[in-house]
């Protein structure tokens, strides 16, 4: 190591710890000290260094986590650490091991400070864990940053150097005014609070005098359809609305890190930022920037359900291994049942706009055979191994905890509202758990949730769970809707779309739903489709090929399976979950029109499209 990072290193443990002890009192723990230097973010590489201070004699065992907060799935980030050396406080090469496939195991003879330091190979943009290139470093914390369990409650500093002239916005506060020497209160802090640096736009607005901010890298044309003033209007609308709804907001600055650009999508919840991920696009177009937006209200919504209202599975949180709960439904379920129900009832889209958008949930959910063999319950515990990793029998084996949820969130708020004569919601619900259950409570369980719904008025809350959370009984929408003045109705078209019930990536099978008739002739992942009634197909063809013919007609399809040519006929069908239609009564009792405003937060005769703003 050179002599010259040791003693910066040794300046910023200076910095950070200064406090004088007190005579007679216990030593406040010294902070962990960590340093990022990018000397060539081209190559999209990233060197760290951490110092643990007072590191006693035996076996002194760090870690890199194996997942993300926000990403229910095995990532191991350690897999791309280039370089590891280890240093006592002298500058001593110390001797270590690897000990598991995220941890290093260092022999310490005293005590010391041990430093550590390795590089990165940091192209993760997708999964938003490290991406350095040369206009920007972005770093979440359990995707770089070293932890000991020793010092895991310690106060952590992060020094930045950076290239000359780039900006530097994080969750974490600033030591001294210093935006290049950020702190965190502890490890767990740091990783919920990512860091990104770079040539980025950043704007400004406050919500109850709280003030947030707004970084966008990448392509993000504002001025059109969107324009800066709009966006931090939008934003502001849908924080005020959720902390009003839980009755706070628990931070004191809050920033939401955007990247746009191509091939971009998705979000992660952090403690009090958000890092969301967007075609450029969204700015261009209203209804993918309805869906950005959307977007937006999720991740926000998560600062309260989640970041701090938690399952007692993922409190506190097992940075080596999964993290299991039944309750990820409530998580990510519950979440997304808000993002767009808090856009209709401020104003940010229309009430057509929102039932459009419910309505191709039900449909999108009444279309995965899965939900006759998964239950909630295990969706929610099996997201580790399944979720993420569902390959091509997905469909037909699981629901996901996002989708199901959100509509087992709609239903259990139509039970408490009909139960209660609208006097109470799920709004009262997710307020009780979040003011009974704070974080460093270690979290709620499923008794704590039905205790809940028992309570503000939507119970007994077992029959609920035994159905549509435990079981697998259908979700009775078409009458909780009915209700609110909504008819559900499956109409199938007049004239369908063949269909055979394949996703194809070219002519490339990748997956066939169990209730189409190419599963039922046997049809599989990686059969390439060539054929069709001894007809070549061309790329991306199918549908064409199909409409030659008339539903319940048979056809030949001639494909490659492994290198060998097949032929299985193939009944072409329709597909049974489309035509579903979500539509307004022509005339609704006064009971459901109050029923559908208490809902929606909106008049049942304004129905006015959303326009452009200017």
């Amino acid at each position: 190591m050179r002599i010259e990072t040791l003693l910066i290193v040794g300046l910023v443990l200076a910095l950070v710890n200064t406090t004088p002890p007190v005579k007679g009192a216990t030593a406040e723990p010294r902070d962990v000290a960590y340093r990022i230097i990018l000397e060539r973010p081209q190559n999209q590489l990233a060197t760290f260094e951490v110092v643990f201070p007072d590191v006693p004699p035996g076996d002194f065992v760090i870690h890199m986590p194996t997942w993300r907060p926000g990403r229910y799935v095995m990532l191991d980030p350690a897999g791309t650490v280039r370089r590891f050396d280890a240093f006592d406080a002298q500058g001593n090469t110390l001797q270590w091991r690897k000990s598991r496939r995220s941890s290093w195991t260092l022999s310490i003879n005293e005590t010391t400070d041990v430093t550590v330091r390795y590089e990165l190979f940091a192209n993760d943009i997708n999964v938003r864990t490290r991406h350095v290139n040369d206009t920007h470093g972005f770093f979440s914390g359990s995707g770089v940053f070293l932890y000991s369990e020793l010092h895991r409650d310690h106060g952590c500093t992060v020094a930045l150097d950076i290239p000359p002239g780039w900006e530097v916005a994080s969750g974490l506060s600033q030591v001294d005014g210093d935006s290049r020497l950020l702190r965190a209160a502890s490890y767990d802090i740091l990783v919920d609070s990512p860091i990104e640096t770079g040539d980025f736009r950043r704007l400004e607005f406050n919500v109850q005098g709280v003030p947030h901010e707004i970084t966008l890298w990448g392509d993000a044309p504002l001025g059109g359809l969107v324009t800066e003033q709009r966006l931090k209007d939008d934003f502001a609308a849908i924080t005020e609305y959720q902390a009003k709804l839980f009755g706070e907001i628990p931070y004191d600055r809050y920033v939401f890190i955007i990247h746009s650009g191509e091939g971009l999508r998705g979000g992660t919840e952090h403690w009090n930022s958000t890092v969301m991920q967007t075609n450029s696009r969204s700015f261009l177009e209203r209804d993918r920037y309805a869906s950005f937006l959307g977007l937006t209200s999720h991740e926000m919504f998560h600062t309260w359900n989640v970041k701090r209202l938690r399952p007692a599975g993922l409190v506190p949180y097992d940075y080596q291994d999964e993290n299991l709960t039944s309750l990820l439904w409530v998580a990510e379920g519950t979440t997304t049942y808000y993002d767009d129900l808090t856009l209709v009832r401020m104003g940010l889209i229309s009430v057509a706009e929102y039932l459009a958008i419910l309505r191709n949930s039900i449909a999108g959910y009444r279309a995965n055979p899965g939900r006759h063999l998964q239950t909630l319950s295990a969706s929610s515990t099996d997201a580790w191994t399944r979720f993420g990793n569902a390959g091509s029998d997905g469909a037909n084996s699981t629901v996901s905890f996002y989708r199901k949820g959100m509509l087992v969130s709609l239903l259990l708020d139509m039970q408490i509202r009909e139960r209660t004569g609208d006097a109470a919601s799920l709004d009262d619900l997710m307020r009780d758990l979040y003011e009974r259950h704070p974080l460093h409570s270690g979290g709620f369980t499923v008794k704590d949730f039905g205790e809940a719904v028992d309570r503000v008025g939507g119970g007994p809350a077992a029959p609920f769970f035994e159905a549509y959370i435990d079981g697998l009984e259908s979700l009775p929408l078409e009458a909780v809707l009915e209700r609110c003045g909504l008819k559900l109705e499956l109409n199938p078209p007049e004239d369908p779309e063949p269909w055979i019930g394949l996703r194809l990536n070219g002519n490339t099978v990748r997956s066939a739903r169990a209730d189409g008739p190419a599963f039922r002739a046997g049809l599989i992942e990686a059969d390439e489709l060539i054929a069709i009634d001894g007809r070549r197909l061309a790329a991306g063809g199918l549908t064409d090929a199909l409409a030659r013919h008339e539903i319940g007609e048979p056809v030949e399809v001639s494909f490659f399976r492994r290198g060998m040519l097949r032929t299985l006929p193939v009944r072409v069908s329709q597909d049974p979950a489309a035509g579903l239609t979500l539509e307004k009564v022509a005339e609704p009792t006064t009971s459901q029109r109050a029923a559908f405003e208490a809902w929606v937060g909106q008049p049942w005769d304004d129905l006015p499209d959303i326009e452009d703003k200017d």
